[in-house]
């Protein structure tokens, strides 16, 4: 029964805490502490009472500045400086607050695209690097032919990762990852696609 107990997370700390109780006690009663300990408990009332009227007698001595005061002006710093420091713990421990202009990157068509802004949200600087390993990719264009489809290649010259090709020229391109960053500013997708990217931004630095 006795092993079952100390196996129960609950009843094992109550007989921890036996043990310890049962050892205090008995170092108290061979070594005399508690006679010690009672004659503190009995004299702390008055050390308690003697520092109190000797603090109302100083508060009350005559000089250039009443005691009272000074009292009253330390409590005023004392609680201005605690204060400023938990303001400061408060404004260290907030995370930075991320707004639109915040949104710069997202996975479009298995690319990792960078951008920026400029004026009234409007898009600038597409830049393209490979989702696996971070290298910038140059964009390969393919049907310059009149009679030949055009279309866009996307091929990490790092690691040979390819993403699907795009049909269309590189403005039509622009427009069309444009047209996915303006939607997500519009519905408020951006918030939690941004935040995503300074997680993985983080990591990256870590």
């Amino acid at each position: 029964m006795l092993k079952k107990a100390w196996k129960d997370p609950i009843w094992s700390k109550v007989i921890a805490w036996g043990i310890i109780a049962a050892i205090i006690f008995l170092w108290g009663y061979f070594t005399g502490a508690f006679s010690v300990i009672k004659g503190w408990v009995i004299g702390f009332p008055s050390l308690i009472g003697g520092w109190i009227s000797y603090s109302w007698k100083f508060l009350w001595l005559k000089s250039e500045v009443a005691h009272w005061l000074l009292l009253l002006m330390s409590i005023i710093c004392l609680l201005a400086v605690i204060a400023l420091i938990l303001r400061i713990k408060e404004s260290l421990s907030k995370k930075q607050e991320i707004t639109q202009r915040d949104y710069k990157r997202r996975l479009i068509d298995g690319l990792d695209i960078w951008w920026d802004y400029v004026g009234n949200y409007n898009i600038i600087n597409i830049s393209i690097f490979c989702p696996k390993c971070e290298y910038q990719i140059m964009p390969e264009f393919l049907g310059l032919r009149p009679s030949a489809p055009k279309k866009v290649c996307f091929i990490c010259s790092n690691c040979e990762y390819r993403a699907n090709d795009f049909i269309g020229n590189w403005e039509a391109f622009n427009r069309h990852v444009s047209f996915k960053i303006q939607h997500d500013l519009r519905t408020g997708k951006w918030e939690e696609l941004a935040n995503q990217s300074a997680e993985a931004g983080r990591k990256l630095t870590s």
